[in-house]
């Protein structure tokens, strides 16, 4: 799957952007002068192209590809910065999808166990 998005995400960019893989887990494409809507619709391009190699394999999307788009200067001016909020981004998707996991019924018992504990302080 990682080398068929790699191949798809190479289709889907322009000459000028750069593609880069660190040990088959994550890719990362710098397009150069590209706002926040180019690089959302940069994402939404690879993903579109991957759908029918996931079918294919029977997996889930989810599963596999978490997608973030970052900009410059916008969410920061360093190369580390922009990093930084791009895993922030894909950690906070991956939390929200476990919670989200939780079914109902345990999730109102802990609000209501926490609301119980929430007047003594």
């Amino acid at each position: 799957l990682f080398s068929m998005a790699v191949e798809k995400a190479g289709e889907s960019i322009r000459a000028t952007d750069t593609l880069v893989t660190n040990m088959n887990r994550d890719i990362i494409i710098i397009l150069p002068c590209t706002d926040e809507a180019g690089a959302k619709m940069v994402c939404q391009k690879i993903e579109k192209k991957l759908e029918p190699e996931i079918k294919n394999i029977d997996a889930g999307s989810n599963e596999y590809i978490y997608s973030a788009h970052v900009t410059f200067p916008i969410d920061g001016d360093s190369f580390l910065m922009l990093m930084e909020k791009a895993f922030k981004k894909i950690s906070d998707k991956e939390m929200l999808e476990k919670i989200i996991s939780i079914p109902q019924e345990k999730r109102n018992y802990a609000d209501r166990s926490y609301s119980r504990f929430k007047k003594w302080l």
